[in-house]
């Protein structure tokens, strides 16, 4: 008999996870405000998420995983680039949903019900701006460090440290204005 692969098992296992919260959350919303709405409200939720809570926890894991891990290699001699393509990956859809955002409320008259709640997050500038901002530096740091601290690591190290402290400094704004 052959054994079972525990790395199948854990992606089998976190796979049918993900499924079961997706769909606890769609069945929920369906059943409290009706398919069309409860569909819509779904939908709104997903786009919110990866326009919020993307350029959150990405920024989170640069400041706190991807730089302090750049920066201990640095310091010790191994030879690593900050960055990786997967934060790159989820910076740059978080921010293309943002500009698409920013066109459809400054350039089309949408008089659409479904995107209402979209469009109050764009009216709320600041917090807008933020998100944006944060997208736009997770997405230079992660260019830079992909491409620039391989081939010259000094004009790379000189380039991702001022990116670093615009993005703490962004992430502080956005954590105080959530609390408030």
């Amino acid at each position: 008999m052959d054994e079972a692969d525990p790395k199948i098992i854990g992606d089998s296992t976190r796979d049918i996870f993900n499924i079961v919260a997706m769909w606890g959350v769609f069945s929920t919303a369906v059943l409290g405000f009706g398919i069309e709405k409860g569909v819509v409200y779904f939908l709104n939720l997903a786009v919110q998420c990866v326009m919020i809570c993307i350029p959150v926890f990405l920024s989170v894991a640069v400041l706190f995983i991807d730089f302090p891990l750049f920066l201990y290699a640095r310091f010790v001699g191994k030879e690593t680039s900050p960055g990786s393509r997967v934060i790159l990956l989820g910076s740059l859809v978080s921010l293309s949903s943002l500009l698409a955002l920013g066109l459809v409320a400054n350039y089309f008259d949408v008089r659409v019900e479904v995107i209402r709640p979209l469009l109050n997050f764009y009216g709320q500038r600041t917090a807008y701006m933020c998100f944006l901002l944060l997208s736009g530096l997770n997405v230079i740091y992660n260019l830079g460090g992909m491409f620039l601290c391989p081939k010259n690591r000094k004009l790379g190290f000189l380039l991702l440290l001022p990116i670093i402290v615009f993005i703490a400094r962004t992430l502080l704004v956005v954590f105080l204005r959530i609390l408030r």
